[in-house]
């Protein structure tokens, strides 16, 4: 899979001469290898791996000489494969086991296939440690832990931490997921010679390291 963005946001308050602009790319590979068991169920492991890239060409929108040197608290070019402040790097991603079972099929011929899968979407190290604005954090280590982040909470944080610099991406999410698959296909004589339907089912089963659940 690969991905290209083309990204913009207008001037934030803190940086109010300079739009946020850049690239993003992304590109991932995800080998597959499935076991048949028996003649009705197989079971199939996939592992995702990939670098994701992003480029920040900002421009100045203010008013006389652009100065010569800027850099921004909130962007930068950055990737996925090295270590940062809220963030492993690394190029593995999520892994994935799953068995595969065949419920009803037409021996031959014209005739529906039922299948139904389930498994474990298992996630690497690399994903985000913290939101980008670190909020879990502050409400943990300098507020009440009352998932609520006030003014105070945040001006404690900013006085020990005066770099905010965080990354964006990362290549897993960092959540165990548990899948559920159904499906149901028809064989016919003429193209096209299978139609159907796929449902994909993720339930997340803890919370990543940075408080997402979903």
């Amino acid at each position: 899979t690969f991905q290209y963005i083309d990204w913009y946001h207008s001037p934030p308050s803190s940086e109010p001469f300079w739009e946020h602009r850049g690239t993003f790319l992304s590109t991932l590979i995800n080998p597959e290898i499935s076991i048949g068991l028996t003649d009705d169920l197989n079971i199939s492991f996939s592992q995702v791996f990939g670098l994701r890239w992003m480029s920040f060409n900002p421009e100045f929108k203010g008013e006389g000489v652009e100065p010569q040197v800027f850099e921004s608290d909130h962007h930068r070019d950055e990737n996925s494969f090295t270590d940062f402040s809220n963030a492993q790097g690394g190029i593995r991603g999520d892994m994935v086991i799953k068995a595969k079972y065949l419920i009803g099929y037409t021996a031959s011929g014209e005739g529906p296939r039922t299948f139904l899968s389930g498994g474990l979407l298992i996630p690497s190290n690399n994903s985000l440690t913290s939101d980008p604005y670190f909020q879990k954090i502050i409400d943990y280590e300098y507020g009440n832990q009352d998932g609520k982040v006030t003014s105070d909470e945040s001006e404690r944080f900013s006085n020990e931490h005066e770099d905010k610099s965080h990354k964006h991406f990362s290549i897993s999410d960092g959540i165990y997921r548990l899948i559920l698959e159904p499906s149901y296909f028809y064989k016919r004589r003429y193209n096209p010679v299978f139609i159907g339907l796929s449902i994909s089912y993720n339930h997340p089963v803890a919370e990543s390291n940075f408080g997402s659940s979903t």
